[in-house]
């Protein structure tokens, strides 16, 4: 078996080395939640050439995964188990055609872990 010889480079000067190859090694936290973001949350790239929009959407993408982080922690499901139980989640809407009211109805809860722990969040 031979061993491997592994090399970093970086423009940081007043770092260890032990740092830089720790920072590289947590790498994987990062390309994990691209992948929740492409994957669970569909976000997917723009084609914006505005600074502002450009910042707009990283932050809208950035929240979804602090969101969908938070709720991992909390409900101790995965994002992608969350997200297909909130899907089934019906609100309609009822309009009165005599007075323009609006009333929302929205369909309970089915009795599932997911949906109690969610439930126990928001209420």
């Amino acid at each position: 078996m031979k061993e491997g010889i592994k090399g970093y480079y970086t423009n940081l000067k007043d770092i260890s080395p032990q740092l830089i190859i720790a920072r590289y090694h947590d790498l994987w936290h990062v390309e994990k939640a691209f992948r929740i973001a492409k994957g669970d949350l569909q976000a997917r790239p723009i084609f914006a050439r505005k600074k502002d929009m450009i910042k707009t959407h990283l932050l809208i993408v950035f929240v979804a995964l602090c969101i969908s982080k938070s709720l991992e922690l909390e409900t101790g499901y995965s994002i992608k188990v969350i997200k297909k139980n909130i899907f089934h989640i019906v609100d309609i809407t009822f309009i009165d055609k005599l007075t323009k009211q609006e009333f929302v109805k929205r369909q309970e809860f089915p009795d599932s872990d997911v949906f109690s722990k969610i439930k126990e969040l928001y209420t």
